[in-house]
């Protein structure tokens, strides 16, 4: 099929929404079509397998330096000039959270939308969605008079986009929703419409990232977070530290627990002309027979702590800005650093095996760190590490319907912060 009559059916979307979908699909098809080898082998000296793919529990903070949330300032003096522009999450429905029942015996509704708004606590009597309760918080931030303006960006698709259209913004202002579409997939590897499926996460921040490219200079401060994870917004204290050290782009992580053991790690790859950093999937390791090192990383007595990514991220416009100038870059040289790796997730329909082209966020911004450590010699991605305690301040992901009910159990709705705080343990 051809990409270009496939995206003609979309064409009374607004550009960049239609623009931004278009050349993140073609970029991953042309990832496709040009295969690069990701097999690779992680560093384990016990084992006598020596790599150039060091994992974080190996390193020390000189190899890879990480700022640790405990050791910020609370000065919020310089953010004033900025603009907070919260850019939520809910461009899937999250099948894996069973609450279809849960759901009708809410609102009467059996239609998913995204978790964000299909989640409830109970604030004075009153069903409120987690994804209602983030323009609360959006409006608490505006009131505190922190910032110049804040405001919602939320990442929607066409199965989330009628819920979220429903929610009142009570008063806080909104950048247009930025609408992931669905695209093609493949079937015997040939493009078809057939099945069709958005093609990941990374979509944002392809988006995003070619936004700052492409636009004039903005003191816009863009906090990425899933749509149901009230906490997964970077507070004041961080984006005080990203605009004081003029930080393009800020991943922030956690230290692994045994609950982490099956997510990314981060590690350094050693590299003649700059070291830089990647994420190593549990997939990769399975396939390096490594799997069993790789859930034990930074768990084991020996180990400094590992890095598991939260995906929330921070991206400093006017930082992101400055640093690009240096590149001497076309658009489309752009685009394919800023392309994810690639991801094929094959999904059974009719008897049919069909292939979606996807990519992590965190592989996207990894991805431009790597260029332009090579090119220029200096990094954009910083770590800012979130330990066990701070952890439950920043991170308290919903997969299944068991976090949420536990969410429910443990943490407490605080209404001045528009927070989740972890109860008092008797």
């Amino acid at each position: 099929m051809n990409i270009d009559e496939y995206f003609d059916q979309f064409k009374t979307l607004d550009e960049f929404s239609l623009t931004s979908n278009k050349e993140y699909f073609e970029s991953l098809w042309q990832k496709y079509q040009n295969p690069e080898n990701k097999d690779i082998q992680i560093h384990q000296p016990e084992a006598g397998i020596e790599s150039n793919i060091i994992p974080a529990a190996l390193l020390s903070e000189k190899e890879l330096p990480i700022t640790h949330y405990q050791n910020l300032s609370s000065a919020a003096d310089k953010l004033q000039n900025y603009q907070l522009v919260l850019c939520k999450m809910h461009a899937g429905i999250g099948s894996s959270v069973k609450r279809r029942d849960y759901l009708k015996k809410i609102t009467g509704r059996e239609q998913l939308g995204s978790k964000g708004t299909d989640l409830f606590i109970s604030l004075d009597g009153e069903n409120k969605s987690l994804a209602q309760l983030q323009y609360q918080q959006a409006k608490i931030l505006a009131d505190s008079n922190t910032f110049n303006e804040v405001y919602i960006q939320n990442l929607i698709n066409e199965e989330t986009i009628n819920e979220i259209s429903k929610l009142d913004n009570l008063g806080v202002k909104e950048r247009p929703q930025i609408l992931q579409l669905k695209v093609p997939t493949l079937l015997d590897g040939e493009l078809t419409s057939e099945r069709v499926a958005p093609a990941g996460h990374a979509y944002l921040g392809f988006a995003l990232l070619s936004k700052i490219f492409k636009n004039e200079l903005t003191q816009d401060l863009y906090v990425i977070g899933n749509g149901e994870d009230l906490n997964s917004t970077a507070d004041p204290k961080i984006l005080s530290w990203v605009v004081e050290n003029n930080i393009p782009i800020t991943m922030i992580t956690t230290t692994k627990l045994e609950k982490d053991k099956k997510g990314g790690q981060i590690s350094l790859v050693r590299h003649d002309k700059k070291d830089y950093v990647t994420i190593i999937e549990k997939a990769q390791a399975e396939s390096a027979h490594q799997l069993e090192y790789f859930e034990k990383l930074g768990l084991r007595p020996q180990d400094n702590p590992s890095l598991f990514n939260t995906n929330i991220v921070v991206i400093n416009a006017e930082a992101m800005k400055a640093k690009l100038s240096k590149l001497s870059l076309n658009f489309s040289d752009f685009k394919k650093v800023i392309t994810p790796d690639l991801i094929q997730n094959v999904k059974k329909q009719q008897g049919q095996d069909f292939v979606q082209l996807e990519g992590a966020i965190g592989s996207t911004l990894l991805n431009l760190d790597q260029f332009y450590r090579l090119e220029i010699g200096e990094e954009l991605v910083h770590f800012l590490n979130l330990d066990p305690i701070a952890r439950e301040q920043f991170f308290i992901p919903i997969k299944k319907m068991e976090d949420f009910e536990e969410l429910k159990q443990n943490y407490s709705y605080n209404t001045d912060t528009g927070r989740f705080d972890k109860k008092d343990e008797a």
